[in-house]
């Protein structure tokens, strides 16, 4: 054991002689050959070095900058969440839901607002159908009494039945109608008042007393007003009435 640690210590030592004369003879070679000076000397150290306290400067440099931007990465994050103010995520959450339930009820109201206006639009335009088929019809019905009208002034014999009716007694003349009513001639009882005198067509119309009879004058009565003649008023409006245009 002892030769062989003996051994090891004598190889040893002769490597590291042998690098020592190595390297001498290196060096003396680079200088022999002009290829090694001090100032090459200390830039070859220089070029080898950074020194450990270099390296630690710049491991803490390192540190410090990262340091820093995590810094200010919480500084911005704190600032983003201050802009938004101190809502938690289930507040937010809330706020969505009831910004997404305002706008449900808002286009609800839309909607109803639309079918509002919809229906109120056919409303509208089935009124306004109605009132012309209304002026329509009533037009119709003023030109055909202005025609039976004219018709009935020409006619000699109508213009001597209406005579007639003027000279007889009021109560006379009022069964007379009666008899063209109880036949269904309506609208010739309502010629023939209208033609008469306003007092003369008083009269008869006041003759209808009972029930039944206050109904027919009633009816009588409307009948006239409609084509612009009033006996009980005691007045008319003309009764060459013209079309409306």
């Amino acid at each position: 054991m002892k030769k062989l640690i003996s051994s090891l210590l004598i190889v040893t030592t002769t490597m590291l002689v042998l690098n020592a004369l190595l390297v001498g003879a290196g060096l003396l070679w680079l200088n022999g050959t002009h290829r090694l000076s001090s100032d090459r000397v200390r830039k070859a150290v220089a070029m080898f070095k950074p020194t450990l306290a270099e390296e630690e400067e710049a491991a803490r440099q390192a540190e410090l900058d990262a340091a820093q931007r995590a810094k200010e990465l919480a500084e911005k994050q704190w600032m983003d969440q201050a802009a938004e103010g101190p809502a938690t995520l289930s507040e937010k959450l809330k706020i969505d839901q009831q910004a997404r339930e305002l706008s449900a009820q808002k286009a609800d109201r839309l909607s109803r607002d639309v079918a509002d206006l919809r229906h109120r639009l056919e409303v509208d335009t089935q009124l306004l159908a109605k009132q012309r088929a209304d002026i329509d019809a009533r037009r119709k019905e003023v030109m055909e009494m202005a025609q039976r009208e004219e018709k009935l002034r020409s006619d000699k014999d109508f213009q001597q039945t209406v005579s007639m009716y003027e000279k007889l007694p009021a109560k006379q003349a009022k069964q007379m109608l009666q008899t063209l009513l109880t036949q269904e001639k309506k609208e010739q009882v309502v010629d023939y008042l209208a033609a008469m005198q306003m007092r003369k067509a008083a009269g008869v119309l006041k003759e209808f007393k009972t029930p039944q009879e206050v109904a027919q004058a009633s009816e009588l009565l409307e009948l006239l007003r409609r084509r612009g003649v009033d006996p009980i008023a005691g007045n008319t409006q003309p009764q060459q009435s013209k079309a409306p245009a």
